[in-house]
């Protein structure tokens, strides 16, 4: 997980999935940052949890979605 190596508190841990796909838990900063990188992965990764983060990051992506329609 290369590019959340700044936003990253701890050591990341990876469980592989019985369908290849990998779900990663991570102690991060609740930041921007947070949000631009995961922005850079596109829709490669998904946010699972907590709940709240995920809801805040769609508020926003749908606040930057109403800019371009």
């Amino acid at each position: 997980m290369n590019v959340f190596r700044s936003v990253v508190h701890g050591t990341p841990v990876f469980e592989k999935q019985s369908d290849g796909s990998l779900i990663c838990n991570m102690d991060v900063e609740n930041s921007i940052e947070l949000y631009l990188r995961i922005i850079q992965c596109g829709d490669s990764v998904e946010i699972l949890g907590p709940e709240s983060f995920r809801k805040k990051f769609c508020k926003m992506l749908n606040k930057i979605l109403a800019l371009y329609q």
